[in-house]
């Protein structure tokens, strides 16, 4: 539940993001939905290490409240933007966005919280459920945000707050944070598996943790294959050639979205002006990939591609590590992956 929660907050606003920087303030451009699309990778990069080095030197539970009390904090910072003036909307904007780039930090804090609380053999079973719950989450945010569509830019206004189809879905996710605060806080409990504890030899009787380390040292189909993992013997294949199925899939998803010139649907309405890309003339988008190919690549490539990748991931790293702390290696991991996604807004725009 934690996991779809936090999966849920980081999709919700992906559609709705640009429209409601438009509506809310008149001075934004594409520069500043840039700076916004990044903000929440740059948070993460510089705080997925810091949060897993928190872990490693406490526990699993402060971090990870911290991380989803500033998540809390964006969600407010998004919902309440039309309250601000307009000379201050844009910059609000970019620290709720901020504050928002902790929820993958905390995803992060569910991953080490996993591999550190299963044993070696439940350990892939563990990690798919994970991600199961993350990709229902991720599936479903867009789907949220179109469910708040009815209400309408004009929506109501309760105690002076706007209530409409941008700000709802950031009331909502406030709530499921109080939800998952609430949840980490009462009913998480932290009980290491597979770690081994003998008295250090002093006279004060402390214990000390020792390792025994080995000796090497969107989406709804997304879901349906981590299941699958779980259960068939695909959990038995190399990691490997699991790795390599996943690629191939993200490969493939990609080059079919490619506007090839031999697809038969042309683009039938007119690109605004400042919309074509300064490194492409128009002749290049004057192809689109058929509705059923996008459609058959998000759900049969994409999807399962990235619970295999995710699952498997983070898996070996556990393995690699062995049994010990590893939460400062999750987070350079996870920080890792939120530096490709912090590059492109920036160089896009």
């Amino acid at each position: 539940m934690v996991a779809s929660f936090a999966g849920l907050n980081m999709t919700i606003y992906a559609t709705s993001l640009w429209p409601y920087t438009l509506w809310v303030t008149k001075n934004a451009d594409v520069t500043w939905l840039g700076y916004a699309l990044a903000g929440t990778s740059l948070s993460s990069i510089m705080a997925d290490p810091l949060f897993g080095w928190w872990q490693q030197r406490t526990s699993s539970i402060p971090p990870m409240l911290c991380g989803f009390t500033l998540t809390l904090f964006g969600n407010l910072f998004y919902a309440l933007l039309p309250q601000f003036p307009e000379t201050a909307v844009l910059g609000v904007l970019i620290i709720s966005r901020l504050c928002l780039g902790f929820t993958s930090s905390a995803i992060g804090l569910l991953r080490t919280f996993v591999s550190m609380n299963t044993l070696e053999k439940d350990r892939l079973l563990g990690t798919a459920a994970l991600s199961i719950g993350l990709t229902l989450g991720l599936s479903l945010g867009p789907v949220v945000q179109m469910a708040c569509i009815p209400i309408g830019e004009k929506g109501i206004t309760i105690l002076g707050i706007i209530i409409n189809q941008y700000t709802v879905p950031g009331i909502l996710m406030s709530i499921l944070c109080l939800i998952n605060l609430f949840i980490v806080k009462f009913k998480l409990t932290e009980n290491f598996a597979g770690f081994l504890a003998e008295l250090d030899g002093g006279t004060n009787g402390d214990k000390k943790e020792v390792a025994n380390l080995p000796p090497y040292d969107k989406c709804i189909l997304s879901a349906v294959a981590s299941i699958v993992l779980i259960k068939s013997r695909l959990k038995h294949i190399d990691n490997r050639i699991q790795l390599s199925i996943a690629l191939c899939l993200f490969i493939f998803a990609s080059l079919s979205l490619f506007p090839w010139s031999f697809f038969p649907e042309a683009v039938d309405y007119p690109l605004a002006q400042g919309q074509n890309p300064p490194q492409c003339d128009a002749a290049c988008l004057k192809r689109r990939p058929p509705i059923w190919l996008y459609f058959f690549s998000m759900a049969f490539c994409y999807g399962p591609g990235a619970a295999i990748g995710m699952s498997v991931t983070n898996t070996l790293a556990t393995l690699v590590v062995g049994p010990r702390k590893q939460a400062l290696i999750q987070g350079f991991m996870t920080a890792s992956g939120s530096l490709s996604s912090f590059l492109w807004p920036l160089g896009a725009t």
